[in-house]
């Protein structure tokens, strides 16, 4: 495991410290279930627009007027 040092403003620990003890979960916990999160939502959003790009939009709206027609 890597261990790293991460600079935050005051107001932005103290927060983040009491969502973690809202949560009953330690703040080093939170902030590797934040960084997780934020990391399969950046891997999510780069598949869509991967996909996209190889996407047919003519295609895609006569899909859409399809299923809008049922």
């Amino acid at each position: 495991m890597t261990t790293m040092t991460v600079e935050l403003p005051d107001a932005l620990f103290a927060e983040l410290q009491q969502a973690a003890t809202q949560n009953h979960i330690s703040t080093e916990s939170l902030l590797v279930e934040m960084a997780r999160h934020n990391i399969q939502q950046i891997k999510a959003e780069q598949h869509f627009r991967e996909r996209a790009a190889r996407g047919n939009p003519e295609r895609g709206l006569a899909l859409l007027d399809k299923v809008a027609h049922r």
